[in-house]
Parts: structure tokens; sequence; C-alpha cells
């Protein structure tokens, strides 16, 4: 379903590519030259001119009279693998009887692979990937929603809503000997979707060479149609492998969720008590990790306490009366995946509702391997959000005027990778007071995160800190509130 651009190795034989009408598409070779005069041509250069595809910046070789290669780059590696491009043009077709493109990797010395590129109508009515920085086709960058996954593969999450469109880009590598036996592709499993293919569509796929990160590239399109507070979303998979039909170690996970819930994933059989705060009308969704082809299910241990309860109801449960299972593929320890619970927080909800679940052969509470528990808290506003807030703006007294029932902030450049960390000289004064309560602080990094979501490693930022000032009748009442930018060590020395 490769549309508009493909990434192809040199032993693949043939290959499908999906294009339209009155746009360019492109077609990328990874190649291994040994020698100055290796390239990849097109054959049937000839044979083009009388159809209604045009090759478009071909270069003249020693294989051929006529121009009839694409642009070779070399990926900067020490050895001598790089990949060709191949730009073509489809004007005013017919879309009718498309003619094949047969290329050949052209060796000193023979021994040359082909390769037939087999020219469809492409299924979606606009070019997804053909106008896509036509003036550097190697140079591509994910964009805000795209998912982005190295060839070893992982899980990535993803919140969706009716309408989104995104992309799952999986980074590939290049074969690095003169065979131009490339080591995997990506495929998605389809099957991961399964009777919800009416919620989420894969509109279209395509192969490439980024330049900018030296890899191939594999990118699967995605549309959001249609989604309730009811729907159990699917996981995306993706396996890395030689072809579609064999078995693969290497898997990538996209789970999705619904933008706007709230979401508690229980993964590892450790931590199984944990509290989760929440807000009335809100949907909470809890995941349960399990294998369910040894026979294992989670099941709802007070099922009719929630049922009674003020507090929550439960949305959704399969058949079984257990909730659906969401697949996140093959492992080579077994299958994974997990039980997803939905829940829908009442109108007039308050306090907290524990969520109690069981993990055995079945729902009779005999041979319970394991045990969770999910506390759900209704959390108000914050008082940042409820009384004003006064922010110290640094003077040479270091002194700040406040006002009774107000929250203070004080906000200083922070960065923990040098070692350096704030701490409280005076925690005990602040915390035998009556009239100051400290809050806690929060941490905001001056970098953005990188395509992976990642922050950069030694980034510094702000460190804010908060405190609740309350009824003052006196100003002699107020602490000093004497921070202090040092190791952990040296705070230990001084102050202990």
């Amino acid at each position: 379903m490769d549309t508009d651009k493909i990434f192809i190795s040199g032993d693949v034989g043939s290959k499908d590519l999906y294009v339209h009408n009155n746009s360019i598409f492109t077609i990328f070779f990874e190649g291994y030259a040994v020698n100055y005069d290796d390239s990849w041509i097109l054959e049937n250069v000839e044979e083009l001119k009388n159809t209604d595809v045009t090759p478009l910046e071909l270069y003249k070789t020693s294989w051929g009279d006529e121009p009839n290669s694409g642009m070779y780059y070399l990926t900067g590696n020490k050895n001598r693998s790089g990949y060709s491009i191949f730009n073509f043009q489809i004007n005013n077709s017919t879309m009718e009887n498309l003619p094949q493109l047969k290329f050949a990797f052209m060796r000193v010395g023979g021994n040359s692979n082909k390769v037939t590129v087999n020219l469809l109508p492409a299924k979606t009515e606009e070019p997804e990937y053909a106008d896509e920085k036509l003036n550097d086709l190697s140079f591509y960058l994910p964009e805000e929603d795209d998912i982005y996954i190295e060839e070893y593969g992982g899980e990535r999450s993803l919140e969706i809503e009716d309408g989104k469109i995104f992309k799952v880009i999986l980074n590939g590598k290049l074969s690095d000997d003169v065979t131009l036996k490339s080591p995997n592709s990506w495929f998605f499993d389809s099957e991961s979707i399964g009777e919800q293919k009416d919620l989420i569509e894969l509109v279209s796929t395509c192969s490439r060479y980024n330049n900018y990160y030296s890899n191939s590239e594999y990118v699967f399109k995605f549309k959001v149609n249609k989604i309730n507070e009811n729907t159990v979303l699917p996981a995306l998979l993706f396996s890395y492998k030689k072809s579609e039909e064999e078995s693969s170690k290497i898997s990538a996970t996209v789970i999705l969720t619904k933008k706007g819930e709230h979401s508690y994933y229980f993964k590892y059989y450790r931590n199984l008590r944990q509290r989760l705060y929440t807000k009335n009308n809100e949907i909470v969704s809890v995941a349960l990790l399990s294998d369910p082809y040894i026979g294992n299910i989670w099941y709802l241990a007070n099922e009719e306490e929630v049922k009674k309860s003020d507090f929550l109801e439960l949305i959704k449960l399969n058949e079984e009366e257990v909730a659906p299972f969401v697949s996140y593929g093959t492992t080579p320890d077994g299958s994974v995946g997990s039980f997803m619970y939905k829940f829908r927080i009442k109108e007039n909800a308050e306090g907290e509702f524990i969520l109690k679940f069981n993990e055995a052969k079945d729902k009779s509470g005999s041979e319970i391997l394991h045990a969770a528990q999910l506390t759900l808290e209704i959390k108000g506003k914050q008082l940042d959000e409820i009384l004003p807030v006064i922010a110290y703006e640094p003077n040479r007294d270091q002194v700040v005027y406040v006002e009774s029932n107000t929250v203070l902030t004080i906000s200083e450049y922070s960065n923990s990778s040098t070692g350096y960390q704030w701490f409280h000289v005076n925690k005990d004064e602040i915390e035998k007071s009556e009239v100051i309560d400290y809050i806690g602080s929060s941490f905001e990094s001056n970098c953005q995160p990188d395509h992976y979501g990642k922050m950069p490693i030694g980034c510094g930022g702000t460190e804010v800190f908060k405190y609740h000032i309350k009824e003052v009748t006196d100003e002699k009442q107020l602490p000093q509130i004497k921070l202090t930018y040092a190791r952990v060590l040296e705070v230990m020395i001084v102050y202990n």
C-alpha cells in the first residue's frame, strides 16, 4: 500500500507503488557502491517515452548511451552504503495500464540486482506524500502528532480524538554489504484493529530514506473516525521482519487512549496499590497487564460494590462479564496485553473509592495469583487556582510583602544534572509555623523535547516553590524562607 514514495532494497524482485495523477512520486533504492561506476539505473527509459510517466533528473552513467540513473548519496558511514533517488512525474493520465518501471543495480564485474516497480492508481483522493518537501526529498522531521519509533521497537502511547490524523514513523536499517539484502522492513498488523476498522482507519503508507537520521523510514498514516466513551481502543501493532509471513522478535506497539480520559496502567507485578486523583464526570480507564493465552483473567473483585456506588459506574464489560482485552502483540516470552476497564466518575461523587482487581483463572475467587487496588480520589482545585498569587521578584533586601489568604511563589533557576539542587535550610521552622504552609515545587525545563518526546540531558529550567499564606495578624508571625542551592553532601555537612 506504499503511496507516492517507496524505499526498496536490492533483493525484493518486485514492489507495488500507488501513485496519484498530476503529481510527483519518488523511489528510493539502497545501494553499496564498491566501484565508482556501480549504480542503480532505469532500464526502460525508452519505453517510458510513450507513456504518461516521465522520469525527472536522470544522470549519465557508463551503463547506457543516455541518462538513466538517479542521484546517488553516500550515508556518511565508513563503508560504501548509500541510496539513490528516482523522481517521476505523472500528468493527465487515465490511470489505466500504467507502465512498469524496471531497475537494475549495475556492478563493475557483473552480478546485477533487478527490481520491477508496478504502478497502481492510488486509493486516496489527494496525494499523501507526493508533494512532501520536493526541494529536499531526503529530509523529513516528525510533526507534532507523529509517533517516531527506533528500529529496536518499543512501546509508545498517543491520545486521539474524532477526526485526528496521525502518522507512525518506524526507523529501519540499511544493508551494509554488496548483496543489498536489507535486514528487515516494518509491517503493520491489521488484525490489531480487528472489528474496529470503522474507528481507526489506515489511510496510506510510504517508505523513504531520511538523510537527517541516516536511515530508512516506514510511515503509516491513520485517521480516527467516530469514538465515544464506551469505546475500548485497540493498540496498533507493528513488526520488523524480512517478510509479512515471517515471525519477528522485534515489535512496536502504539497504545491509543481517548483524549480527555484519565488512564492508569498496572504494567508490572509490583506497586499494585496505587492512588489516582480524578474529578467529577471524568472517564477513567484502568489497564491490567496480562497474558490471556495462559488462561488468566483480571476481574473486578468488588463489582457489586461498584454497581451500588454513588461514586462511579462501570461502563463496559464483555459477554463473560470481564473487561475487553487489548492485545499488545507477541514477544519472545509470549503474548501480552491488558484487560481494559472503564469507569465514569459521577457528577456528585465525593471523597474516594477503592477499586479491587484479582488475577485468576476465573471469577470464582479461588487460586488468586495477584491482586491490585486503585484508590480514586476526587481532588478539588489547587490553592493557586483559588487564592490570589503573589510572585516574589528578586530585590536587594530579598523581601516580599504578602497578604493573608494568598499563595506565594518563588522562582529560581535549577539544573539537577550539575549535582546541585534547592533545599529549605529552615524546613523545621516552616513546618512548625501556624501561618504558612509549604505546598510544594514544580520544574519547567528551558528546553523542548526531541522527536522521541525526551528532554535533552543537562538542560536547566525554572523551579517554582509555592507557599500558602494563611490568616496573618502580625508580620512577626511570618518566618523567613531560607533556600540554598547546593549538593546533597554539602547540605548534610553544613546543616545537620
